[in-house]
């Protein structure tokens, strides 16, 4: 196992300097460049799960659930007897508490 003198440190953080710098200077070139790589990551990645995946074709699907209509007109006509409810209350007149 190689090991790493303070020497190979300081000339990979000058290395690491000089490359920043190089980036920093050429700021257009490089954001283009770091667009193409991510629009070519992107273009992959489409390609690999959109394009080349494997078509399925359409399964029946099964419902777990079964339509039960005696239910279903139980809810009916409870929601019309609350109906019927509400009509009636409209009429009544409440009693005045502030004028007794």
């Amino acid at each position: 196992m190689k090991k790493f003198s303070t020497k190979n440190i300081l000339e990979w953080k000058e290395k690491i300097g000089a490359f920043a710098w190089y980036i920093g200077e050429h700021a257009f070139i490089t954001t283009l460049a770091l667009i193409a790589g991510a629009a070519l990551i992107a273009a992959v990645l489409f390609y690999q799960y959109v394009i080349f995946s494997p078509q399925t074709e359409m399964e029946s699907v099964t419902s777990e659930f079964k339509f039960q209509e005696k239910v279903l007109k139980e809810i009916l006509s409870e929601l019309e007897q609350e109906q019927e409810e509400m009509k009636q209350a409209d009429f009544l007149n409440p009693q005045d508490l502030f004028n007794p």
